[in-house]
């Protein structure tokens, strides 16, 4: 059983590698049919938007991974918000009880 999980660990590892050749290929030609220099703003921006197709062999990677990202993004926020109203709610509890002992030691 070990044996399997590495050799589906190297196939893995081999297709994204396949993955990346072909997208550096895939820019390369891009960048071999254009006639522009790094620093021309606009003709860059043309030349990212020249696949409208989505035939850049890891724009699908890509889309999945910024899906992904987004939803751990909301879970975080989401998360972060119960923290901050728990730890708002501890701390007003908190007050209340120090307000309290204040109020038995005048009286005392």
């Amino acid at each position: 059983a070990k044996a399997t999980q590495v050799s589906r660990f190297r196939r893995q590892v081999k297709d994204v590698i396949e993955r990346f050749e072909r997208n550096a290929s895939f820019i390369a030609r891009l960048r071999n049919s254009s006639s522009i220099s790094p620093q021309e703003v606009l003709p860059i921006n043309a030349l990212q938007s020249a696949d409208p197709q989505g035939q850049a062999p890891l724009r699908s990677a890509w889309l999945q991974s910024a899906t992904i990202g987004g939803d751990l993004k909301t879970l975080m926020e989401k998360r972060n918000a119960k923290v901050e109203a728990k730890e708002e709610e501890d701390d007003d509890d908190d007050e209340e009880e120090a307000t309290g002992a204040e109020e038995d030691g005048k009286t005392a």
